[in-house]
């Protein structure tokens, strides 16, 4: 369920602006007989089968020969990632097969930042509808 609502979430996120549907994976939350629910991508059922971070040499090809077929990443900045042979990590991840969750960092209070300012609220805001638009 955590999972499910991530997904929405960032999906939500978005939602403000139109895209073009030929570039984009067409991704669903659809409800199951039983009760639950079941993400599909591209017209068939999906299992998240990931790690988080594979960002170093060699790991996104150890997360496939496992069997993965998904990664998060830490921040936004890791799909630029480029390795040695001058492929970035988005890259790689999409010739393996691999499907990537981009994480966006956001500020947490216990590392002073105030939630109760509207202004600082607001650029916060803009800088993750920045990094959606960047990269979706």
């Amino acid at each position: 369920m955590r999972l499910a609502l991530m997904l929405a979430t960032g999906l939500s996120a978005m939602a403000n602006e139109p895209a073009d549907p030929r570039l984009l994976p067409a991704t669903e939350i659809r409800a199951t007989e039983e009760g639950g629910w079941q993400l599909w991508v591209e017209g068939a059922p999906f299992t998240i089968k990931g790690a988080g971070g594979a960002e170093a040499e060699g790991l996104l090809e150890a997360l496939r020969e496992a069997g993965g077929n998904c990664v998060r990443t830490w921040g936004i900045e890791t799909l630029d990632r480029v390795y040695a042979n001058g492929e970035t990590f988005i890259d790689r991840a999409h010739r393996l097969g691999i499907k990537v969750v981009p994480g966006i960092w956001v500020q947490h209070e216990r590392h002073g930042f105030d939630y109760g300012d509207p202004a600082v609220i607001e650029q916060q805001r803009q800088r993750v509808i920045e990094s959606v638009r960047a990269y979706r």
